[in-house]
C-alpha cells in the first residue's frame, strides 16, 4: 500500500510539473515606454506615437519610389489577454525621389501575444495607397491591403521594419467609378510592395519610446 501511494505521488508530481512547464510556455507581453516598466495607456486617448522613417514605394515595371514616410496614430489595445494593437490614421510620404504618393484610410498595426523573442511579428491592415507609375497623368494607380511588419525593440527608438516579402504585397483596386485614380488594366501593375524601415516615437512617457516586453 506505502509502494502505491509512493508511486501516485510520483507521477502527481510529474504531472505538476508538466503543467508548470505548460504555464512556462505561455508568452504575453505589453506595449511599455521601456522593459519592466508599467504598460503605456490604451484605448480611446491611448498613448500616441509616431512612426518616422524612409520606404520604398514599388509596382512591378514602374519606378521605384524612395520617400520619407511619418505615421501616426495611438496604442488601442495593450492587455496581455488578447493581441496589441494601435491605430494610425495619420500617413504621409514626403519629398518622393520619383512620383508623389498619398495614403488613405485608419491603418491598423497588430502584433499577436503567444511568441518570444526580440523581435515580434506582426501586420499593418488597411493600408491604402495611390501610387504614381509614370509621367503620365493617368498613370496613378490605387492598391489596398495588408503588409507584414517586424517590430523591433531598441534605444533610443524602437523600429518597425517591413521586410519587403510576399506578406507585403498590395494589391491593384481597380475600378470603373467616375472619379476613380484607377483603370482596370494598363498602366497599373496588378500588385504594389513598400518595404522599409521606420524609428518609433512616443509622445508622452519619459523616454519618448515603445518597447514590447
Amino acid at each position: 500500500m506505502l509502494r502505491k501511494f509512493a508511486v501516485l505521488a510520483a507521477l502527481g508530481a510529474i504531472v505538476v510539473g508538466v503543467v508548470a512547464v505548460a504555464a512556462e510556455a505561455a508568452v504575453t507581453y505589453l506595449f511599455r515606454p521601456a522593459v519592466g516598466a508599467p504598460p503605456v495607456r490604451d484605448g480611446k486617448f491611448g498613448e500616441n506615437f509616431q512612426l518616422h522613417g524612409s520606404v520604398t514605394l514599388t509596382a512591378a515595371g514602374a519606378p521605384a519610389n524612395a520617400c520619407t514616410a511619418d505615421i501616426g496614430g495611438q496604442v488601442t489595445k495593450n492587455q496581455p489577454t488578447g493581441g496589441l494593437a494601435a491605430s494610425a490614421p495619420s500617413h504621409v510620404f514626403s519629398g518622393c525621389s520619383t512620383f508623389p504618393s498619398w495614403a488613405a484610410g485608419n491603418w491598423t498595426l497588430s502584433v499577436p501575444q503567444g511568441k518570444s523573442g526580440a523581435v515580434k511579428n506582426g501586420k499593418v491592415s488597411g493600408v491604402d495607397v495611390i501610387l504614381q507609375v509614370a509621367a503620365s497623368p493617368d498613370a496613378f494607380c490605387e492598391y489596398k491591403g495588408t503588409m507584414a511588419i517586424q517590430f523591433t525593440n531598441g534605444s533610443p527608438s524602437s523600429t518597425v521594419s517591413l521586410p519587403g516579402t510576399s506578406g507585403d504585397t498590395l494589391k491593384l483596386n481597380p475600378s470603373t467609378n467616375t472619379g476613380s485614380f484607377t483603370t482596370p488594366g494598363a498602366p497599373c501593375p496588378l500588385t504594389g510592395v513598400v518595404s522599409g524601415s521606420l524609428d518609433v516615437t512616443a509622445a508622452s512617457n519619459p523616454l519618448n519610446n515603445i518597447v514590447i516586453s
